[in-house]
């Protein structure tokens, strides 16, 4: 990671090992997780903080979006490391920055699950704010049930059983979008269906035709559509199609040489499409591309790809920073700020 003409990316050993003192505009603070320690390690200082000596086995360290305070889960009993099996339900954790533990909440089920022994166990935590945090635990090898937990009451909330990995909240965090398999198959010529909320809003495919999804889904900025880059499987022909709550489909056909690593971006109420080092920007209300980008949305697209570089940069120092200090887990604050 470089920040102005100081490279961070391999000082960070020395930084842990000798607490060498770096410009205050490398500032960055990675959570780790080593045995059942929490520590906190401070790049500008070279600091290494622990913050709990509670001997119970924890795991899906996270940081919550106020970058104040960091979440983990626990068993009730001490284990080294959680089995793939549940054997209790755990409980969430959340601590401020000087170790105190300030909330300790029993997860269960939702009360309309529909089989939470299915659940063999809690693999991904994501806080969707500082007041709503989602669980998926997985079934199978691809399933997840996912629900999610309202920190006000205390409440787990909303259950869907979806294929993993693909639930996305929307910026008002009132809906979500996921995919689903229509049938199995190898992961490359998977037959997708994209769903909104309980799934009374969804789309497979123009007339029925068996659709694979290259990117999506992506959520528009007012919370009403979703984007999603799809790939017939017969033709091979590729599109971006918008759904929006209401179930209203709008398919554009793009060019089919789109699918290099491709990204989906709204722009306002266009959707850019970045591929191979190019782009094109879809408007779904003129059904129409266009190609090359006008200078307001390849502003907005490099703005887009520098947050991408910035996330790949802090997974880079979180990396180095967990194999340094041998941790089982690691996650840098949100956005390396000191605070929001």
């Amino acid at each position: 990671m470089k920040t102005g003409s100081k490279t961070i990316l391999g000082l960070v050993g020395a930084v842990i090992v000798c607490g060498s003192l770096h410009a205050a505009d490398s500032w960055t603070v990675v959570a780790a997780l080593k045995g059942t320690d929490v520590l906190l390690v401070d790049h500008a200082s070279g600091n290494v903080t622990k913050l709990t000596g509670d001997p119970r086995g924890k795991w899906a360290l996270r940081w919550l979006p106020d970058g104040q305070r960091i979440s983990y889960l626990v068993f009730s009993e001490t284990k080294e490391f959680p089995n793939f099996v549940m054997s209790a339900w755990p409980k969430l954790v959340i601590s401020d920055l000087t170790g105190k533990a300030t909330r300790e909440i029993p997860l269960r089920p939702p009360g309309n699950s529909s089989n939470p022994e299915s659940i063999r166990a809690i693999e991904e935590v994501k806080w969707l704010s500082n007041r709503l945090v989602r669980f998926e635990g997985s079934f199978g090898p691809r399933n997840c049930a996912v629900f999610d937990l309202d920190l006000d009451t205390s409440k787990t909330l909303r259950e869907w059983d979806l294929e993993c990995d693909t639930l996305v909240a929307s910026p008002d965090e009132k809906h979500v979008a996921y995919l689903g398999p229509v049938s199995m198959g190898s992961w490359d010529d998977r037959v997708h269906r994209v769903y909104i909320d309980d799934g009374a809003a969804s789309y497979a495919g123009v007339r029925g035709a068996p659709i694979h999804m290259e990117a999506g889904p992506v959520w528009s900025e007012d919370s009403q559509r979703v984007a999603v880059l799809e790939r017939q499987i017969q033709s091979g022909q590729m599109a971006v199609t918008t759904v929006s709550i209401r179930g209203e489909v709008v398919t554009v056909p793009v060019p089919s040489d789109t699918k290099d690593n491709p990204s989906l971006t709204w722009i306002a109420n266009r959707v850019a499409v970045g591929s191979g080092g190019s782009a094109l920007v879809v408007d779904p209300i003129s059904n129409a591309y266009s190609l090359p980008l006008d200078r307001d949305s390849s502003a907005i697209l490099e703005g887009v790809a520098q947050a991408g570089r910035k996330a790949r940069d802090a997974e880079r120092s979180v990396s180095d920073v967990q194999a340094r200090l041998g941790a089982r887990e690691a996650v840098a604050r949100p956005d390396g700020e000191p605070g929001r």
